[in-house]
């Protein structure tokens, strides 16, 4: 028995048909013939259409930066390797010599300060806030600290209330500062 392959239409055949059924479904409107259906109908006439598609067994691959005839053209640092290493140690030298990198720590500097300073007391807080915790968490210290408070509060502020004199001092104090803390000073 003979061995028999389907005569399947080639890849550029498939293509050309889908064209021509496209081209010709938007000029059928206007009632004129498509330039793909004339050259469908040239190759079927008794032209061959295009060579076979065909597996390829080697393939040669020039060298990066070979010219259209396939000679290597010499790099720009002459060693055959590109020289994108030379080319940015010459950049980055250009630039440091240019003062942009004192520009820019200049223009830096203020928000670099602040932030840091943002950093130092979310740090602070955060260690505060444990120390006050594991103090939270020991058998009667908040409430003997509680007491404290309450017995300061009693001694040293109750009698400085109680007298004329010393209360307004008191009161004008914390006006004073209350109109400073403000910005009316």
């Amino acid at each position: 028995m003979a061995d028999t392959q389907p005569d399947y239409p080639t890849t550029e055949a498939a293509a050309s048909e889908v064209a021509a059924s496209e081209a010709s479904a938007s000029t059928a409107a206007a009632g004129e013939v498509p330039a793909s259906e004339v050259a469908a109908s040239e190759v079927a006439v008794g032209q061959t259409p295009a060579t076979e598609p065909s597996v390829e067994t080697s393939t040669t691959v020039p060298p990066i930066g070979a010219g259209p005839t396939g000679d290597a053209t010499p790099a720009s640092d002459g060693d055959g390797e590109g020289g994108e290493w030379a080319l940015l140690v010459e950049k980055v030298q250009a630039w440091w010599s240019s003062g942009e990198l004192q520009k820019l720590w200049q223009q830096s500097r203020t928000p670099l300060t602040l932030g840091l300073a943002l950093f130092a007391v979310l740090l602070v807080l955060q260690v505060y806030a444990g120390l006050l915790g594991a103090i939270n968490s020991l058998p009667l210290v908040p409430g003997l600290l509680e007491l404290v408070g309450l017995i300061w509060a009693v001694r040293y502020g109750l009698p400085r209330l109680l007298r004329r004199s010393e209360r307004e001092q008191l009161l004008g104090g914390l006006q004073k500062r209350w109109s400073s803390f403000r910005g009316r000073s």
